[in-house]
């Protein structure tokens, strides 16, 4: 069993997230970014060789950016196998994204945390 700090793990937890949104919001960005630039070159004199070149390669540095986002998600695979093999195994950290918990009120001893799908 791995023995690891709970306030370091929801660090991990908690950055895992941002690194997430950050390649979402520079995929968006890129997107953007593309649609910008076929906007610029079908009002320019470009010849039909160069706005192909220019779209072929937003298109690869898109499809890297979306390469390095699969990536981080093998992370987030390994790092959620090596949680369910340590001290901290019950422990819910949270999945990049929204947190898929809910409060259950009724109960008379106070409040419990339930998982929902």
């Amino acid at each position: 069993m791995f023995h690891f700090d709970k306030g370091k793990a929801q660090n991990v937890a908690e950055d895992t997230r941002t690194v997430l949104e950050s390649y979402d919001d520079a995929i968006k960005s890129l997107a953007t970014l593309t649609v910008s630039v076929i906007n610029a070159a079908s009002d320019s004199n470009l010849s039909a060789r160069d706005r192909q070149d220019l779209m072929e390669a937003m298109h690869t540095r898109a499809g890297e950016a979306l390469n390095g986002r699969a990536g981080m998600v093998t992370v987030v695979s390994m790092l959620s196998s090596l949680q369910r093999r340590s001290n901290h195994a019950e422990t819910s950290f949270g999945c990049p994204g929204p947190v898929p918990l809910a409060v259950d009120r009724s109960a008379t001893e106070g409040f419990r945390l339930h998982a929902v799908a």
